[in-house]
């Protein structure tokens, strides 16, 4: 009895130890250098409007450039976010720690426009190497800005958070493709079309 306590037991300690293991595995993530270049492209284009394509580079350069993902909250804390543009999807890996402990959370997502929101609906998140189901993570995420919700399985963020208006987002060709409108050209319409709603009355 005593030798079948003990062998529970070591079991026990072997399973969480894998665990401890897993979920504490460390990602390989290269050096980000601080860059402009996609925001400048990006002011462009708001203005002409046309495409935008966005590779890892780029994208992780403007979150580098701008500071992005650093957050404390709970005893947490979050320093960077990587972002990884994959064949069909947006992977987004955070750094987190907490105490002592530290954890890299990944989740690979589709990514899409939806009205006047932009989507994030994971297919796969782990804590290191360790998968857990998507609703029990996106269930502990506490709330980070008003503008930012978890609806269901997906997070759902307001576009008007990001300061360009984006008409499409789409993955095509292992980059991540932003499109927008010709404000110039949009503005001169709508001008010409008042003007010709005021001919009309005086008429």
């Amino acid at each position: 009895m005593a030798k079948k306590i003990g062998f529970i037991f070591a079991f026990i300690l072997i399973f969480i130890g894998i665990l401890f293991g897993l979920s504490t595995a460390k990602y390989n993530l290269p050096e980000a250098k601080a860059s402009d270049e996609l925001i400048q492209e990006l002011k462009s284009k708001v203005i002409n409007g046309g495409e935008v394509f966005v590779n890892s580079q780029k994208l992780n350069g403007a979150i580098k450039y701008l500071n992005v993902g650093e957050k404390s909250f709970n005893g947490a804390s979050i320093k960077g976010i990587w972002m990884d543009i994959s064949k069909d999807g947006l992977i987004v890996i955070i750094p987190v720690k907490y105490k002592s402990l530290e954890a890299y959370v990944y989740a690979d997502n589709k990514i899409y426009v939806e009205g006047d929101k932009i989507i994030l609906e994971p297919k796969s998140v782990k804590v290191g190497k360790l998968p857990l189901p998507v609703s029990l993570v996106l269930g502990k995420i506490p709330k980070l800005d008003e503008n930012i919700r978890i609806n269901g399985n997906r997070v759902e963020i307001d576009k008007k958070v990001i300061p360009f208006d984006v008409e499409k987002l789409e993955i095509k060709d292992g980059a991540l493709v932003l499109s927008f409108k010709k404000k110039v050209l949009e503005l001169l319409k709508r001008r010409m079309s008042s003007l010709k709603k005021g001919y009309s009355c005086e008429e």
